[in-house]
């Protein structure tokens, strides 16, 4: 399109020495080679170079087409080849380990250039994934068989020791686990079709429904966990049996309005999708911060309930609850901090070849809330040492009048 300085056919594709780039692109009309137009390969840091050099004026250029400040391409390129004819083909063998860029340069007058063709980017022994993705199949299989064994676990639990106790609640929180399970299935399958076969892939921008089902897919997995998260601090089946009409429709609208901006997000193709994750993100944001006023005035009423009542088991389970949230607020902070906490990890002490390292930590973190906030809410016993009380003495029973009075 008209204005673009760099128009990317491959970006930060990771290659190893003896990977085989193919080209074949044709445009439809030829231009003149006044246009600085060119068809080149960036490392990474020489991108950077490029995109951080504003435009200069070069005296030698007098069209008034083109203006008096053009983008000079006189700036170090890994290969670069003239692109003012109507076609262009060319096999490039990389001849070092390093993460490269395949873009088209539109300098000059920066016309409307309509180009069509293919391009194959292909790893040595036939590996069309990126070289800091080779082991992401393998980090989903791993991760999958772990999120199956630990709901297959969960629901062993539920169906015999806490079967007594259990609620609607336990078994959403079950289903995240098999959700999760789901989520790596799909992504760990599309890796592999795109590494063995070449096809596309929905992490390479493959705009087609197919391609966006797995990305889409940890969106909703994202979404249900937020609503487990929500319910748990409204005190659903934990303090009480149901939500009032005002927190079921912020519950709904919440997950409503996220849904509709995922899928937005990853159907959206082009520079200017930023803002629909954006929305996402402070919609999420809103409600964290609900989240934390209910954890908050849950953990103060309990607190109060408590220090009113008299020893009886009711009190008892009150303890136990209140134990459960003090925890969980623990659990939300951690939750709500993580992708900074993997965030600092990529960027300190990670390097661009160990991708599949910080997904594996991602997904880890990811299982272990999961399996912690299970845990936390488990359905449990009443302490032991509350069992003394009769049950007797936890029902309010009117004064008796005295013998012989009426």
């Amino acid at each position: 399109p008209r204005g673009d300085l760099f128009i990317d056919v491959v970006r930060d594709f990771g290659l190893q020495e003896g990977a085989e780039v193919e080209v074949h692109l044709q445009k439809d009309m030829a231009l003149p080679i006044t246009n600085n137009t060119y068809i080149m390969m960036l490392t990474s840091s020489q991108r950077s170079v490029w995109e951080r050099t504003s435009e200069q004026p070069l005296v030698s250029m007098n069209d008034p087409d083109i203006g008096p400040h053009v983008f000079g391409a006189y700036l170090m390129a890994y290969w670069r080849q003239n692109f003012y004819g109507s076609e262009i083909h060319f096999k490039h063998r990389i001849r070092g380990l390093g993460r490269y860029n395949l873009l088209m340069f539109n300098g000059g007058s920066r016309t409307d250039i309509v180009v069509r063709g293919n391009v194959s980017v292909v790893n040595p022994d036939g590996q069309h994934l990126k070289y800091q993705d080779v082991f992401l199949p393998e980090v989903y299989r791993g991760m999958m068989w772990v999120c199956v064994a630990s709901a297959g676990v969960a629901a062993l639990f539920l169906v015999s020791l806490w079967r007594m106790d259990r609620s609607a609640v336990h078994s959403l929180m079950l289903a995240t686990l098999v959700c999760k399970a789901g989520v790596d299935l799909l992504q760990w399958q599309a890796y592999v079709a795109c590494s063995e076969t070449g096809s596309p892939c929905a992490f390479y921008d493959d705009p087609s429904f197919a391609g966006c089902i797995p990305l889409l897919a940890v969106k909703v997995q994202e979404i249900l966990v937020l609503m487990v998260y929500l319910l748990l601090a409204f005190g659903w089946r934990v303090l009480r049996a149901t939500l009032n009409i005002a927190e079921i429709r912020f519950a709904v609208g919440i997950g409503l309005i996220s849904f509709y901006l995922a899928i937005f997000e990853v159907t959206c193709v082009g520079t200017q999708c930023g803002g629909y994750e954006m929305s996402r993100l402070i919609l999420h944001s809103l409600a964290y911060l609900c989240i934390l006023v209910a954890v908050n005035f849950n953990i103060t009423q309990l607190k109060q309930q408590i220090s009113e009542s008299p020893a009886s088991q009711s009190t008892g389970k009150d303890y136990q609850r209140l134990a459960a949230y003090e925890s969980y607020r623990l659990l939300l902070l951690v939750y709500i901090t993580n992708p900074t906490w993997q965030l600092l990890i990529k960027l300190s002490v990670l390097s661009w070849q160990e991708v599949w390292a910080f997904q594996l930590t991602t997904e880890l973190a990811d299982w272990g809330l999961a399996v912690a906030l299970l845990i936390i809410f488990r359905p449990q016993k009443n302490m032991q040492i509350f069992e003394l009380t009769t049950p007797e003495e936890d029902e309010q029973v009117p004064d008796q009048p005295a013998e012989g009075q009426e």
